[in-house]
């Protein structure tokens, strides 16, 4: 395979680019859109507070939920405007980076 092969081209908003992409870089996982009607955890933690039960209007920013890790309180906001649709945990309940905590509608 020649050099010209393995190169690969990039577009950035300053133009077109050629490089060398890694088999690291190939076998990553694609990047995926977050969905904004769900909020998730952003660390681990133990569920300290639940500020907005089903049904609930939040506005974005709204804490929704606050998280107790290392010892700190971490808020967790709504990232849209709208109504709580289901509240996926409770209060004291364990979750782990990533884990649903509340649906938005």
């Amino acid at each position: 395979m020649s050099e010209q092969e393995r190169l690969s081209r990039i577009s950035l908003e300053n133009g077109v680019f050629e490089t060398n992409l890694t088999a690291k870089f190939a076998r990553r996982k694609p990047y995926e859109r977050k969905d904004p009607r769900v909020v998730r955890a952003v660390i681990p933690g133990v569920v300290a507070t639940i500020e907005a039960a089903a049904g609930t209007a939040v506005k974005k920013g709204d804490t929704v939920i606050t998280l107790e890790a290392m010892k700190m309180l971490n808020r967790i906001t709504s990232s849209m405007d709208g109504t709580v649709k289901a509240v996926r945990v409770s209060k004291g309940q364990k979750v782990s980076k990533g884990q649903v905590l509340v649906e938005i509608k």
